[in-house]
């Protein structure tokens, strides 16, 4: 089999290669699987500064058919590698992981997550000198029945922003959980991406306005999976149920268009964050490390 490698081109990539993820899907509980909303997040926003041609490499064979492909986050040194199940523990894969590797070499350290069941990754990454550092967990419900009615606070309410006048607000929320600075224009620019649901964009809305909380639902319309990422709540709107009645609200969403199951992948050190989810109906499935090499330090 005539095996090629090639760069990200254009839009239509960014299509086959959601379609590939749904492909893939069937075996997440052998190997970490990236749900199709992640690729459009850490594309589109968490990496949107970097061309997609310097962060995404596809392995094609001779009908141009993919076969795998990885995904670089060039800050961190770290890479997710996606392989068709026929080629895992293969030729191909070291190839793939090498060529990571490569292309983050200049960083101290790499990493990537890996499926605790997944014995072909972990075996090749333990040889190659990377060591487990940290547990994640997948957790996943089935959608049989919507979620209780939401229980607000008085004159907060829940729903999906409107339109990009609102990419301000929505960026200065996601901001504000994650103590780090709004970056409105990219958010606007996310807006318009493939993938991107506004329907699905929800936040909490305080009685004067404020953005309080938020949760990006995602719908893999192929392999009826939803994802939640990310979620967070501003800091002076905590403990005040919001973060789970934008997740009970994303569940419905979720449910009406056409999702079955709805997963979320937290760390595990995170326990409020798992109890949240414990608490809107997931359940705990498989856990996913945290893999990691020390790289040489140049001269």
């Amino acid at each position: 089999m005539l095996i090629t490698n090639r760069p990200y081109y254009h839009s239509d990539d960014f299509t086959r290669l959601s379609q590939f993820l749904s492909f893939l899907r069937p075996d997440a509980p052998h190997t970490y699987v990236l749900h199709p909303g992640d690729l459009t997040w850490q594309m589109f926003h968490m990496l949107a500064e970097y061309p997609p041609a310097s962060l995404v490499q596809l392995w094609e064979d001779q009908n141009g058919d993919i076969l795998g492909f990885v995904l670089l986050y060039p800050p961190f040194g770290g890479f997710t590698l996606q392989i068709h199940p026929t080629h895992r523990g293969s030729a191909l894969e070291a190839e793939m992981l090498q060529w990571a590797e490569q292309h983050l070499s200049s960083n101290r350290r790499n990493s990537t997550l890996v499926n605790s069941n997944d014995t072909f990754r972990v075996k090749l990454l333990t040889e190659r000198g990377y060591q487990a550092a940290g547990d994640w967990l997948y957790l996943d419900q089935l959608l049989t029945a919507h979620p209780p009615e939401l229980q607000l606070p008085t004159g907060f309410v829940v729903r999906s922003i409107s339109d990009e006048h609102e990419a301000d607000v929505r960026a200065t929320v996601l901001a504000a959980a994650f103590e780090a600075p709004p970056l409105i224009e990219r958010y606007r620019q996310f807006m318009r991406s493939p993938g991107y649901n506004r329907d699905l964009d929800l936040v909490a809305v305080s009685p004067d306005g404020q953005f309080a909380a938020f949760a990006m639902c995602w719908v893999d319309g192929e392999s009826r999976v939803g994802q939640f990422e990310p979620v967070g709540t501003a800091p002076e709107f905590r403990r005040k149920g919001l973060a789970r009645a934008v997740l009970e609200e994303g569940l419905r969403r979720m449910q009406a268009h056409g999702a079955g199951r709805a997963m979320v992948i937290v760390e595990a050190e995170e326990q409020a964050a798992w109890k949240l989810y414990k608490a809107v109906g997931f359940e705990v499935r498989w856990t996913l490390q945290w893999y990691v090499r020390s790289n040489p330090v140049s001269a």
